[in-house]
């Protein structure tokens, strides 16, 4: 099996029309989320662990961390998105 014939995204003749509107959103996700929190090691300052999960789909392995609210203008952005 090729790698290329079997690409959902590809960059021959027969490229996948919504790519750019993947990309875009992935893009924006993450913006958005380095925008209005703050993400650190975890409070013991353990090491996270680089290894990946075996399988179809390739995950990091599970690792803790601390995602905490910039400001509190921040919590008010994340609580008017959850809103809508």
């Amino acid at each position: 099996m090729h790698f290329v014939t079997y690409c959902p995204v590809r960059t021959l003749k027969r490229i996948c029309p919504g790519r750019v509107l993947a990309e875009t959103s992935v893009w924006l996700i993450v913006a958005t989320t380095l925008a209005v929190f703050n993400i650190s090691r975890d409070p013991d300052g353990g090491e996270i662990d680089l290894d990946q999960t075996p399988g179809i789909v390739s995950l990091p392995s599970p690792f803790e961390c601390l995602i905490e609210p910039r400001s509190a203008r921040a919590v008010e952005l994340i609580q008017a998105d959850v809103q809508l």
